[in-house]
């Protein structure tokens, strides 16, 4: 496995910040990050979308938060742009090959995990 550029580790945290910053409710949004990156794993990112859409409030806001990383603000874009919301990334994402869905994933992983971070670090605020 090859190490991620600073470039591209500097530009995903600088996203999630932003993206965590806007959260209108944290906590339900920390919790509902915390076994996200599993389901990520076990189910796909489409179907992770999916549940997240039918989350309430602070689901949704986790889905927008990965399309918007992974459809417009990534430097590399394995699923091509769209729309910035749960419909746009499962769209794109069942529209992908193979190869290009597990990148999004294994992004979506990466960004998640950021995004989870940030989130705890709100919370103490």
């Amino acid at each position: 496995m090859k190490a991620e550029s600073t470039d591209l580790v500097d530009r995903r945290a600088k996203c999630a910040h932003r993206r965590v910053e806007a959260w209108s409710e944290p906590q339900k949004t920390v919790q509902l990050a915390k076994g996200l990156a599993v389901t990520v794993r076990n189910l796909g990112l489409a179907q992770s979308a999916a549940i997240l859409a039918r989350r309430g409030a602070p689901g949704r806001r986790l889905a927008e938060d990965l399309a918007a990383w992974l459809l417009d603000q990534a430097p590399m874009k394995p699923l091509g742009e769209g729309r910035s919301d749960a419909v746009g990334l499962i769209e794109r994402v069942i529209e992908a090959t193979p190869q290009a869905a597990r990148a999004a994933e294994e992004e979506a992983i990466r960004f998640l995990e950021v995004l989870k971070l940030f989130g705890e670090l709100r919370q103490w605020r």
